[in-house]
């Protein structure tokens, strides 16, 4: 009996024994939570927020987080990075040991891997991993066959989990205990979530944190973030109200009643009229007739229409900071004329963050999900291969046809002077698709010196 078909003896057993004696194995995807369903709506200020930045609780991060990612600036950029991680094409790399290149194949050519790490899935995982450096997610090594039996999830004649994300509210830790406790559904309690102690390295529960410190929550972009969003959400709010003052204008009543001529003992009094008039002038609402008492007066207190372009211009920096922190550049969220070279600049910078990104996905992967896949199905986890994400950015064809037309002209004026130039270290170093075995420029022969001044009287 080979090592996968112990493992599926084995594990099939010991499975079906603790689903049937136990209620605290989780049980699908879609956890319900009852606390989402009361949770409270925080109203943030400044000191809220610094509150939050030195507690680093976690429960009150990933909240902040989740408001947070209802801004469609922050929103935007933040998925935007994600997917091109995701979006690249991918590649693998054999690992180690004699069977390394079973899991090379099996990895790439017979798509394993799209089995094990849905595109879907993972985004969610690398989003909330950059913003609070704790993407959690669930490796389902089980599934249900068509008589309601858990059995080992197989693909391909090998075991293949399933990634799915998890959202991060459904963790806490336990620091007196220093435990990760995870809220789960479990198969007797219906819709009744409860508590289960977890351990992130089991092989089940995983956690992308790209920025180190095993979900160091204070590490995530969102510190920087949060500032710049609870300043956009009071610019909306601000606007919002000014442009209810503009369509609803404050109204100011002056009266003069002894200077009227007016009686104001006979008429009940100028503060009795005054607040009646008040209160007509309040259940009036919009409508644009008014009949004043005689003595009376209205004014409107406009408020200038030029107040909104200072929010205008917060939400601009806002959204312009958001882009610079998450892409490293905001030409790719704001367009407004520019030259090639900041366009290239802007590639750049967002290249080396792909390779940071890619570089963090290869470690994780490996690490958490194909070093295990590889010890169940091929009984070594040093075969697991690495994965390679194509970052780099696409050629451009233009500079590279500039460069091998400003070469060819250096090249013959070299060989007009009677420099020999070496042609493969010349197309190794400017990339030039020349052919093999070449000769190397033989210089030309100097053409006889007929123009050479003559020196008159010369015998």
């Amino acid at each position: 009996m080979g090592a996968f078909d112990r493992f599926l003896a084995g594990a099939g057993n010991a499975y079906q024994a603790i689903r049937s004696s136990t209620s605290r194995i989780p049980d699908g995807a879609v956890v319900y939570d009852p606390a989402a369903a009361i949770r409270w709506t925080q109203r943030y200020t400044p000191d809220i927020l610094e509150q939050i930045k030195s507690r680093r609780d976690l429960s009150s991060v990933i909240q902040l987080c989740d408001d947070m990612l209802t801004d469609d600036r922050l929103r935007s950029v933040a998925y935007m990075r994600a997917q091109a991680l995701v979006g690249a094409e991918l590649e693998f790399v054999e690992g180690e040991g004699r069977r390394r290149k079973r899991a090379l194949r099996a990895a790439d050519a017979e798509a394993d891997y799209w089995e094990m790490v849905p595109e879907a899935e993972f985004v969610q995982m690398v989003v909330w991993g950059q913003l609070a450096n704790f993407g959690p997610g669930r490796l389902k090594w089980w599934e249900k066959d068509a008589r309601g039996q858990y059995r080992p999830r197989v693909r391909n004649g090998r075991v293949v989990p399933a990634l799915e994300f998890w959202h991060p509210r459904l963790f806490r830790l336990d620091l007196s205990a220093r435990q990760w406790i995870a809220k789960v559904e479990t198969p007797t309690s219906g819709v009744i979530s409860v508590d289960r102690n977890i351990d992130f390295t089991s092989g089940e529960f995983v956690a992308f944190c790209p920025w180190g410190g095993a979900g160091d929550v204070s590490r995530g972009l969102w510190i920087a973030a949060a500032k710049l969003w609870l300043l956009k959400q009071y610019a909306i709010r601000d606007w919002a109200t000014l442009g209810s003052r503009l369509g609803n204008p404050i109204k100011v009543i002056e009266y003069m009643l002894g200077q009227q001529g007016v009686n104001a003992r006979e008429d009940g009094g100028a503060d009795a009229k005054r607040k009646q008039l008040v209160t007509e002038i309040a259940a009036m609402g919009k409508q644009g007739v008014i009949s004043l008492s005689p003595g009376f007066t209205m004014k409107l207190l406009a408020v200038p229409a030029t107040s909104a372009a200072m929010f205008k211009d917060q939400i601009d920096t806002v959204n312009t900071a958001l882009a610079i922190l998450f892409l490293g550049q905001n030409l790719t969220t704001e367009i407004k004329g520019g030259s090639l070279a900041a366009a290239q600049v802007a590639a750049l910078i967002l290249g080396h963050l792909r390779k940071f990104d890619a570089n963090c996905e290869s470690t994780f992967v490996r690490e958490s999900i194909l070093s295990l896949w590889s010890t169940i199905n091929f009984g070594s986890s040093d075969a697991a291969p690495w994965l390679s994400r194509n970052v780099e950015p696409p050629e451009d064809k233009k500079s590279a046809a500039d460069v091998m037309l400003i070469v060819a002209r250096a090249v013959e004026i070299f060989e007009r002077i009677g420099w020999i130039q070496d042609k493969a270290a010349t197309a190794e170093r400017y990339k030039l698709d020349l052919a093999e075995g070449q000769l190397n420029t033989i210089p030309r022969a100097p053409a006889a010196n007929d123009s050479a001044p003559k020196v008159p009287n010369a015998a």
